[in-house]
Parts: C-alpha cells; structure tokens; sequence
C-alpha cells in the first residue's frame, strides 16, 4: 500500500516519507502527467486505500475474537494439565494474550506452536506443576500422565491450528496485489 507520490507523510503511520521539497517537486511532476494517467493513479491508489481499510477493520473486529477463543482453549487444555482453580483466570488471560502476540505478527502455523508452547511453560510455573501426576488424582499417576500429555497435546494443536488459521485470515485479505 503506497501514498500519493507527493505526499510527505504515510497517510497511515504518519511517518515521514520524503522531504517538503522533495514532495513540491514530485508534485509538480504528478501534475505534468496526462489527465488521463492522474486520474487512472488515483482511482487505483483509493481503491488500494479502501481495501486496506477495509483489512485495517477486519483486524480490529476480529482481534477480540480471536483473543476470546485462545484464552477460553488455553483455559481448557490447561485443566488437563493442572485442575487448579486458583490458576483458570491467570490461564485464560495469558492464553488471550499469546493469542493477542499471535494476531499481531499475523499468525503462522509453527509460530503459533511455539507461542503455545512458551504458553504451557508458564502455565505450569505459574500452576507450580501442580498436575494430576503430582497430585495423584483420578486414579494415580498413569492416569495423570495420560492427562497432561492430552493436554500438552491439546495446547500444541491449538496454537499450531490458531496461528494457521490467522496466516491465512491476513493473507486473503492482503492490500499487495
């Protein structure tokens, strides 16, 4: 997504792109040009600017969305990990925040495992490994070990598919033709 060529700054990030002189001169080389040619740039530069708004409110109305179901998944498969009631809020909020780190560099299958897995580490320190293998529930530690390789399994799949699926979000509604 470009700017006019006599803009000074990015019409979005407001950085500065070229000097005032420099733009004084490139408008006046934009006005040389036909009438036809000026206007066929810009007809094509404010339909550019208008897909990338449209993406810029895709982007702020699904990153709620995607924030929610990240901490509720992270939430699920951390209650196979480690059932500790105490740790459902931290959970949650960590997993919507990896999810939140995942959105904004625009997803990726094997980032998202590894967020996820930075996710599980935490977790578990913040839950103090407090797993059912540790606490002998359900029936003892074979049954716990089952569980919390569900849910380490769980939590990898979820951040491998979440960051697959935001890869391909952005990537169908990319501005570049």
């Amino acid at each position: 997504m470009g700017n006019m060529p006599y803009d000074v700054a990015c019409r979005h990030c407001h950085r500065e792109v070229q000097t005032a002189e420099q733009a004084a001169a490139r408008k006046v080389e934009f006005d040389a040009l036909p009438e036809r040619l000026r206007d066929e740039y810009e007809e094509k530069y404010q339909s550019l600017d208008a897909l990338h708004q449209e993406h810029r409110n895709w982007w702020k109305s699904s990153r709620r969305g995607a924030m929610l179901s990240g901490g509720c998944l992270t939430t699920f498969a951390m209650l196979f990990i480690a059932p500790s009631y105490s740790g459902i809020v931290l959970d949650f909020i960590i997993g919507a925040l990896a999810t939140r780190w995942l959105f904004n560099i625009k997803g990726g299958a094997y980032k998202g495992l590894g967020i996820f897995f930075l996710v599980f580490l935490v977790c578990n320190v913040i839950n103090r490994g407090e797993g059912f293998a540790t606490r002998g529930d359900m029936g003892g530690a074979a049954m716990g070990v089952l569980a919390f390789c569900f849910g380490f399994l769980l939590l990898m799949t979820l951040g491998y598919f979440l960051g697959f699926k935001l890869d391909d979000e952005h990537g169908s509604r990319s501005t570049v033709a």
